[in-house]
């Protein structure tokens, strides 16, 4: 059985590992979309295979970047309430930038 050390990283290392990939579509389909109208980067969003894939980026992103801060928290922060404040808004923060972007894609996919 996995303990959770190896859990966390094995969590930490598959998200980076999901965000390869999709950041480098994301970066190289936004610099395609240079110039495009707004009708026509609502009607790329709203592709069914396009939101998909970014409701991932959004997913894995904010998880990632919650292990990645939590692993700061636990390194300097050695007061037990303030590192637990602390992961708490850490987390609370994480999870209000995935809802937001996963949100905007599917009602800009519903709008469009």
């Amino acid at each position: 059985m996995a303990s959770s050390a190896t859990k966390h990283f094995a969590r930490q290392r598959l998200t980076a590992l999901v965000q390869v990939p999709l950041t480098i579509w994301l970066v190289i389909s936004a610099i395609s979309l240079i110039g495009a109208s707004r009708e026509d980067m609502l009607a790329w969003v709203s592709t069914w295979w396009v939101a998909a894939l970014l409701v991932a980026w959004f997913l894995s992103v904010p998880l990632h970047m919650s292990i990645g801060i939590g692993d700061v928290i636990d390194d300097y922060l050695h007061k037990k309430g303030t590192r637990s404040l602390t992961h708490g808004l850490n987390s609370i923060y994480a999870l209000l930038i995935g809802i937001v972007g996963v949100t905007s894609v599917i009602a800009i996919t519903l709008i469009a």
